[in-house]
């Protein structure tokens, strides 16, 4: 009976973590004619794998079950409160706050969060060893062809519509970008844009280096080389910060190489701010910097209209109506900061911000700086990524909250 409970819980956590990839921007979300009826399914998905991981999960700790349940009490009182004041974008928030609460409770409950992100890991790999796959012998060598074509409505402006080509429904080739000439395909996977194929496999990466106690050569280099065909600046910083952090935090036996290590350090450092110096000045000559500038000091003139309350969950008009005019036409926003202050105000903002934290200070306090480097590049990421409101991100907050929230120490 224990071993038929055990597969069921596995089959109810692959299909959680399947949803919560899903529903980060993947590309059939913003698909005419099928996006609502994707939106709908994966709530029902959601709340079907987090009841199944209820019921089946036999180690569910007394301790916790009081905590998660007096934190979850806490959280309702703070959105309900929200929701009463804010008289903006009530649908929305709720639309939202249902899935983070139901997100939140069931990973505060479970025993050990290193299974959910191992199963995110595999998950991940395996879209990452199929995107690189059609990205070398479709995009690049064009030995396979697209077979199919969707219509996009991820296109930076409200309204428009683009045509998407795509491989067996598993890889779709969504952006472009320019190197030293000539027009390369970027690889975005199964979802609308690189950035956001790059944040998927960076996390999957900080796993894989910095949580899992049993690594593999292979998934780190599929997941770099994914990461790479991306293009995005934030997906190769990401990876540089990663092992540099690494490089430093190994120890080594011998005192040569110590020595060595120190006295490398201001060198790396210099290194590491001539190459992003590099990176942020090339994209501040092309018009993805102009636009992230100006996404933040949109954000922040949005902002100040109302800073506790913001001017409602997905409310983008006050945004939009802050743009630059000459931008007006790509009205699509490229990180988090700007959305989450504005929309919800440091209300909002403030269970985030306390998330990370609480997080932070519990691995400082416990000498856990290998997780303490996982929570701080994703913290990166999700500063300069478009991310505030999806699963994904309320899974992520939610294991580092409740860190502090359990007291938990992730061993190595």
């Amino acid at each position: 009976m224990t071993d038929k409970k055990n597969i069921f819980l596995k089959i109810f956590e692959y299909l959680f973590i399947l949803t919560i990839i899903l529903n980060f921007q993947s590309i059939w979300m913003y698909t005419l004619n099928l996006s609502l009826f994707l939106k709908k399914l994966l709530v029902a998905l959601l709340a079907i794998s987090v009841v199944g991981m209820i019921i089946f999960n036999g180690k569910i700790l007394k301790s916790n079950f009081n905590k998660t349940m007096f934190a979850s009490a806490v959280l309702i009182i703070l959105l309900v409160i929200y929701i009463i004041f804010q008289t903006h974008g009530r649908t929305s928030a709720l639309k939202i706050f249902i899935p983070a609460l139901l997100i939140f409770f069931v990973v505060s409950i479970q025993i050990n969060v290193v299974d959910l992100l191992e199963i995110y890991k595999k998950i991940v790999i395996i879209i990452a060893c199929i995107s690189f796959f059609f990205w070398i012998f479709g995009s690049v060598l064009q030995i396979i062809k697209p077979n199919l074509t969707i219509m996009s409505t991820w296109t930076g402006s409200e309204g428009n519509i683009k045509n998407v080509p795509g491989y067996f429904g598993m890889y779709y080739e969504t952006q472009f970008i320019n190197l030293g000439g000539v027009d390369c395909i970027r690889n975005s996977a199964i979802f609308t844009e690189a950035p956001v194929a790059a944040f998927v496999f960076s996390i999957a990466l900080g796993v894989e280096e910095l949580i899992s106690k049993e690594k593999h050569k292979f998934n780190s280099i599929i997941l770099c080389a994914a990461i790479l065909t991306t293009m995005s600046s934030t997906g190769i910083i990401y990876m540089v910060l990663l092992y540099i952090c690494k490089y430093f935090e190994k120890n080594n036996k011998y005192k040569t190489i110590k020595l060595i290590k120190y006295l490398s350090i201001p060198f790396v450092i210099t290194l590491l701010f001539y190459f992003l110096y590099n990176v942020i000045t090339q994209k501040l000559t092309y018009n993805s910097g102009n636009l992230r500038v100006d996404d933040f000091i949109a954000g922040y003139k949005t902002w100040i209209i109302s800073p506790l309350l913001g001017v409602g969950i997905n409310n983008t008009t006050p945004i939009i109506a802050n743009l630059s005019l000459w931008r007006r036409e790509f009205t699509g926003l490229s990180n988090s900061i700007t959305p989450l202050f504005a929309e919800g105000g440091l209300y909002i903002a403030s269970i985030y911000i306390f998330s990370f934290c609480s997080g932070i200070y519990r691995c400082m306090e416990n000498n856990n700086y290998q997780v303490l480097t996982f929570i701080i590049l994703y913290l990166f990421i999700f500063v300069v990524t478009i991310s505030p409101f999806n699963y994904l991100t309320f899974f992520m907050l939610s294991i580092i909250a409740t860190i502090k929230l359990r007291g938990e120490k992730i061993e190595k």
